[in-house]
């Protein structure tokens, strides 16, 4: 199918009344004209008026020259089902209606036929897009099941002031542009409406509902349109407001709404949906791009299962990424790739199922990244520069809820934020972790694992050595049990803090403290050995390894019935967990013992002053 689209002059001059052109001037009838032309090409050049409900037949191509035009009085419609063909200017006029509805020759229709300008000047662009879309969409609702159409309708480049009337979406409605960003839809001052939204929205918004029988619209598509909010100049009013299923969008952009940029909705089930492939939920989202919305940027609760390409939210007033799930709306989704970033809220919030490839917060007031919910999967999580004001109160990176599962997790601390990682959720289940400091003084923590059954396979935390950082935290109020944790840590004020005990956790941590640094403080392993601790690290300042296990040799002198040895673990060790053997004869001793267990030291001591000969023992603890 093909529209092709006539220049602003024509060379038709004389009627014609017979061969392949017949001109509707030889007959001012349209009824009249109409019939003669089947089969043939019917000139509209002159205005046509249309006062009764006219349909021109499949068999008639029509082609409205520079000058012609239809005039449709209102509570009419004219109906085209051939094809149709007119230049970049208007061809109708009036208040009645036009339906290409079924027209299988067409493939394109331009709001300039009905009088649009994209001039960044004219206001009131909003009504007559909206005609363009109504004459190539069935707008009744349910849709008919098998029933759909082909036609889009086409923005040219420039800019159309519009909030006159919110731009309608219906099933299948196709409105796009040509290039990127080449089209704008810009709202008008004190429009205060939505820009774009689908039929019905605002009634059906909190409804739960899911079937075309319902209203909920499907299939629609937006691409390659740039919408300025002009938030400055509005009380209210989202970009694009969607309450919808199974549609596609790519290079959409989004830039300055009052409140939200995009906001998409959807009910929960699927039970009693739509036949076959129509009651299907997934959305397509190729690539979008939201900056500076007064709320949320990109506020995502539905339908599930939707997938996008590429998301890029920038100084979001409030999150830039919002996903939720409720009771009357569900937005599990696929996000390939998230870049959001100098939002007032958080970069990316969750508490709906979410899955993705490389996921990137930066530069947020906010949390870099908050998971409340179970099950989120991502292979790449980057996060750094969050919490900008300073407060101590955000995470670069806050998981809340259980099992989440993450390939990489990369942070970098550049405020006084009050962590990079937090788990505070149990069981996640990350490959490797790369957690550094690089602001002045960075007096938060790396890591803070507050839970229990989670897993950590490798990696390293540095560099939090301000007074009172702490490269890992466990369990400052929980008593966590089951994880598995393997880590490096160097250059923290404390690289590892255990504020509690916890239980058959196992913690393989290589520590390595600067001058002045503490490498471990609070609570060792549970004396019932329920726990594996493999700690190992050097203390710069003492000149002293610090690990979980230890070994060695010790001589009570003569003269002597004791010899105070020290044992280098992080806390103090149970008792039954010092060994010693004797490697002599004791001398003159004939009983040995150890006791006086303490953080650092414990002490043997044998019942005889072994004399000459003095006492030899090899030792062995751990915690």
């Amino acid at each position: 199918m093909e529209t092709r689209v006539f220049g602003t002059q024509t060379n038709f001059n004389d009627i014609i009344v017979d061969g392949p052109w017949i001109s509707y001037r030889a007959y001012d009838d349209i009824n009249a004209a109409a019939t003669a032309a089947a089969g043939k090409t019917l000139l509209i050049d002159s205005q046509v008026d249309i006062t009764a409900n006219t349909t021109i037949a499949a068999t008639v191509n029509v082609v409205v020259l520079n000058g012609g035009s239809f005039n449709i009085s209102g509570g009419v419609t004219l109906t085209i089902l051939g094809s149709f063909d007119a230049g970049m200017y208007q061809v109708f006029s009036g208040t009645g209606s036009v339906s290409f509805w079924n027209n299988t020759f067409l493939d394109v229709v331009y709001p300039e036929w009905w009088g649009a300008v994209a001039d960044n000047s004219t206001a009131g662009q909003g009504a007559l897009i909206n005609k363009a879309i109504a004459s190539s969409t069935n707008t009744s609702e349910p849709l008919p099941e098998n029933m759909y159409t082909q036609i889009s309708v086409k923005l040219a480049p420039g800019t159309y002031i519009v909030g006159d009337e919110t731009i309608t979406l219906y099933n299948h409605t196709n409105l796009f542009a040509d290039g990127f960003a080449m089209t704008k839809l810009k709202m008008a001052a004190n429009s205060d409406k939505v820009c774009i939204a689908t039929n019905d929205f605002v009634s059906l918004t909190g409804q739960n509902k899911w079937k075309r029988s319902e209203g909920v619209i499907d299939g629609f598509v937006l691409k390659g349109i740039l919408i300025d909010g002009n938030k400055a100049n509005q009380a209210s009013g989202n970009g694009v407001s969607i309450y919808g299923k199974r549609y596609f969008i790519e290079d959409l952009v989004i830039t300055d709404a009052k409140d939200v940029g995009f906001y998409s909705e959807a009910g929960t089930s699927l039970t009693g949906g739509d036949l076959h492939w129509q009651g299907m939920p997934e959305a397509i989202i190729k690539s979008i791009y939201i900056d500076d919305s007064g709320s949320h940027n990109f506020h995502y609760r539905g339908p599930h299962d939707g997938t996008v390409g590429k998301l890029f939210s920038k100084d979001a007033g409030a999150d830039g990424v919002r996903i939720e799930s409720g009771g009357a709306y569900k937005g599990t989704i696929d996000i390939s790739f998230i870049h959001s970033y100098g939002c007032v809220g958080n970069g990316i919030y969750s508490n709906a199922w979410a899955k993705g490839d490389y996921w990137i917060g930066e530069a947020n007031w906010g949390n870099g990244m908050i998971f409340e919910t179970n099950w989120i999967n991502v292979a790449v999580l980057e996060a750094y520069g969050n919490d900008r004001s300073g407060t101590s109160t955000y995470f670069d990176i806050l998981v809340s809820a259980n099992e989440a599962m993450f390939g990489q997790v990369q942070v970098n601390t550049q405020y006084a934020a009050a962590g990079g990682l937090k788990l505070a959720g149990s069981f996640a289940q990350i490959g490797e972790v790369h957690i550094l400091a690089t602001g002045t003084g960075i007096t938060s923590k790396g890591v803070i694992i507050d839970s229990s059954g989670n897993t950590i396979s490798g990696g390293y935390i540095k560099s939090y050595s301000g007074a009172g950082g702490i490269g890992l935290q466990t369990n400052p109020v929980t008593n966590g049990n089951y994880n598995d944790i393997n880590l490096h840590i160097s250059n923290c004020a404390t690289l590892w803090n255990n504020a509690k005990q916890g239980q058959r956790n196992r913690w393989k941590i290589r520590l390595n403290a600067a001058a002045g640094q503490t490498a471990f403080s609070g609570f060792g392993p549970q004396a019932d050995n329920s726990e594996h601790w493999e700690v190992t690290g050097y203390n710069t300042d003492t000149t002293s390894t610090v690990r979980s296990q230890n070994k060695g040799t010790a001589t009570v002198p003569n003269g002597s019935t004791t010899v105070n040895v020290t044992h280098g673990l992080l806390s103090t060790p149970a008792l039954e967990d010092v060994k010693i053997t004797p490697t002599n004869n004791l001398g003159t001793a004939t009983k040995f013992w150890v006791s006086a267990v303490a953080a650092t030291t414990f002490t043997i001591t044998v019942d005889a002053d072994p004399g000459a000969t003095t006492a030899t023992f090899a030792w062995q603890a751990h915690l």
